[in-house]
């Protein structure tokens, strides 16, 4: 498997030595919403992205409370587990084979924000044991 790393769509470092090399991947249902100084391949389906379902929940006009990040956090999980790690290890590999040593998963929200690709993450750090660490 080649080396994992998450990171945000408007990270300046992406376009920059040494991550200029490494394949970007959009984890998210949308891409950026302005051109890029890179290129980057989108991985828009589940289990990946989160459901249409969940993002259509996720972004209604009311507050976000701690308890909507939890039931996003569990509806997240539960698809990545439906999957399961095997599947998802396999889809990544065939889209990524050949490309390049290094992977950055990509999603909208800067750093410190809560978001899909730390809970994806974490997910797989625990069913495979491979960090996933945020690039700076």
């Amino acid at each position: 498997m080649n080396r994992l790393l998450t990171s945000y769509w408007k990270n300046e470092a992406l376009a920059h030595p040494p991550h200029d090399k490494a394949l970007k991947v959009g984890i998210s249902r949308g891409g950026p919403r302005r051109r890029m100084p890179y290129t980057y391949l989108m991985l828009r389906e589940e289990p990946f992205a989160p459901s249409r379902r969940l993002l259509t929940w996720w972004h209604r006009p009311d507050v976000r409370t701690a308890q909507d990040e939890e039931v996003y956090e569990r509806e997240y999980l539960l698809q990545l587990e439906a999957a399961g790690v095997e599947e998802i290890g396999a889809q990544l590999e065939r889209k990524v084979a050949g490309t390049s040593d290094t992977v950055i998963l990509l999603c909208h929200e800067e750093p410190g924000e809560f978001c899909h690709r730390r809970l994806f993450a974490r997910w797989w750090r625990e069913q495979t044991g491979q960090e996933i660490p945020e690039l700076d």
